[in-house]
């Protein structure tokens, strides 16, 4: 007998500490993680959107990290995310986000 385990994704030294800790899936192409930012309980995710993933809060229209580079390895390269970044690959829903990352962008552990 199989039990179906979750996937987890853990986040470690962002610069913006809320978004560190343990994701787990949702669904293929999210994780999501409880958390607190500016006093308000919110769900921070890991999504793919367009052919990106992001760090967000899709709740309040804040994404902090995005990847840029991802070859498949177990070490994508992840930046914070800025106002003056253009997102046409993108959903808009996160083109038209607050951008609040701060450096460092954060490293990765993915669980099997």
């Amino acid at each position: 007998l199989r039990s179906k385990r979750k996937r987890m994704v853990i986040v470690l030294g962002a610069g913006v500490g809320q978004v560190n800790g343990v994701y787990t899936q949702d669904s293929p192409h999210r994780y999501s993680k409880p958390g607190t930012w500016r006093e308000n309980d919110v769900m921070f995710l890991l999504s793919k959107i367009g052919r990106r993933w992001y760090i967000w809060i899709q709740s309040r229209s804040i994404c902090f990290y995005c990847c840029i580079k991802s070859d498949g390895s177990m070490s994508p390269m992840w930046k914070s995310t800025t106002e003056s970044e253009h997102y046409d690959d993108d959903d808009d829903s996160v083109g038209d986000c607050q951008h609040m990352g701060a450096e460092p962008a954060p490293a990765f552990v993915w669980s099997i």
